[in-house]
């Protein structure tokens, strides 16, 4: 059993192994978007080494927010959020780095460092690499969404995502994009599990009030986590056992339900879909149940 997580402030004494961090995950990241000599660039970890020791001590970065996370005594993620570039942004805060290592995806590790580095109610923007579709799902799962605003950096194509703050009197605060909006407090379903509401506007609705929001709160009050387990069961179970199973371990519906945890909901004015996380059955693809507005199902897929 690993040992438990832990995130705090970066300190001045971590820069060598937050270089060796970051320079991990670009290889792992980036492998085949930027060229081998850049990322095998012996020179590359000092010059992190040299970024970290400035971001940590420059008075000119004062503003910035570094954490990192931490397991059994060696870093395994870093993240960093400071004032925006542009004093004229919508936005209160720039996501400038969040990095944790492949083999820790899905261990908690990077919403804790985003929580550490932007405040929930802040709004925020970032730069994410495209197509980089693990990223983008994980930013859209806390409120991001792409803004149609793209650039070039050092040959990777990234696109900007945004998060922006908006009030509905039914659901409260909640954060919310030009395209989604996403509850800031997690809504509790019918058993004790909860997840993110994450609704898509409509014409008519750029303010956070309509009748799609009353639509998307009624469908998280009547959806069954119970029953969505039990329906990706039937569809998946079989599938797992014959492909995906590890150490040669047959998994019953039981246990198998038991590791699926919904994790995001988006309803729109024709249909929802439910968003479950893997609990790493299946290589921590994402679980994606398709339904109408009457709850019954469409279809049940792994996405990715």
């Amino acid at each position: 059993m690993s040992s438990p997580l832990t995130v705090r402030p970066a300190r001045v004494e971590d820069v060598a192994q937050m270089a060796r961090v970051i320079v991990r995950c670009w290889r792992e990241t980036y492998r085949g978007l930027m060229p081998d000599a850049v990322l095998d660039d012996p020179g590359l970890v000092p010059r992190r080494e040299r970024f970290w020791t400035a971001a940590l001590t420059d008075e000119r970065y004062r503003g910035n927010r570094v954490a990192v996370a931490e397991r059994d005594g060696s870093l395994i993620g870093v993240a960093m959020s400071g004032p925006p570039t542009d004093p004229a942004a919508a936005w209160a805060r720039q996501l400038y780095v969040l990095y944790v290592h492949a083999e820790d995806h899905g261990t908690g590790a990077g919403p804790a460092l985003l929580e550490a580095v932007l405040d929930p109610g802040e709004s925020a923007a970032l730069w994410v690499a495209d197509p980089n579709p693990r990223a983008q799902a994980f930013y859209r799962r806390h409120g991001f969404a792409a803004d149609g605003t793209a650039q070039d950096d050092d040959g990777v194509r990234e696109i900007r995502m945004v998060r922006r703050r908006h009030r509905h009197p039914e659901l409260g605060a909640f954060e919310a994009s030009p395209f989604e909006w996403r509850a800031l407090s997690p809504v509790r379903l019918a058993g004790t599990d909860e997840v993110t509401l994450v609704l898509t506007p409509i014409a008519g609705v750029d303010d956070g009030q309509g009748p799609l929001f009353d639509t998307a709160a009624g469908v998280v009050r009547r959806l069954d986590p119970h029953a969505l387990r039990r329906t990706v069961a039937e569809a998946c179970l079989e599938l797992y056992n014959d492909t995906w199973r590890q150490d040669d371990v047959e998994l019953d519906e039981p246990a198998f339900t038991a590791r699926i945890t919904p994790a995001a909901v988006d309803v729109t004015e024709e249909d929802v879909t439910v968003y479950l996380d893997d609990g790493c059955l299946f290589g921590r693809h994402s679980i994606v149940v398709h339904l109408d507005l009457d709850l019954t199902v469409i279809d049940v897929k792994l996405a990715g």
